[in-house]
Formats: C-alpha cells, structure tokens, sequence
C-alpha cells in the first residue's frame, strides 16, 4: 500500500519528532478511527516493508492489512454497520 492511499482513505499522518523518542531521528505514521472501538495504526516510515505500508489495528495482533481494499471494505461495512445500530 502506498502512502498516498492512507492518505486518500482518510488516514491522518502523526509526527513523531527525536526530542519526543528519544531514538536519534524523527519519524511518523499514520492513524483512522474506523468507528468507535476500531482505530487502524500504520507503520511508520522506517518500518516500511519494500517500501510499503501495512497497517494493524493492536486489538487483532495477526492481522496486518496490506491493501487499502481491505480498509475501503472495512470503512464501509463499519458505516453500514453504525447506520444500523443508531
């Protein structure tokens, strides 16, 4: 996945500068709250894997989303599911 389709799926990009980390350089990453009680956490920019994203969402350890399809499908069956349960 690339980064311009975290950004184009509404993901909001968070700076993390050293003075923060304390690990020697800056970095960031990219966060979306799907719908309340699922937020999805991109890797940062010096965990890119081939230089793609992946994206995880820490209450599902083993699953690691690869394709912003995936993220388009959730985002959708979240509203569906939000739009029924109001």
């Amino acid at each position: 996945m690339t980064e311009k389709e975290l950004i184009s799926l509404g993901f909001k990009k968070v700076d993390v500068p050293d003075d923060e980390s304390g690990n020697g350089y800056d970095y960031y990453y990219y966060t979306l709250d799907v719908m309340e009680g699922l937020n999805l956490v991109s890797c940062s920019n010096d965990e890119l894997v081939n230089h793609e994203w992946y994206v995880v969402n820490y209450d599902w350890p083993n699953a690691v989303i690869t394709d912003a399809g995936t993220i388009s499908n959730l985002k959708d069956f979240a509203e569906k599911w939000c739009q029924s349960n109001s």
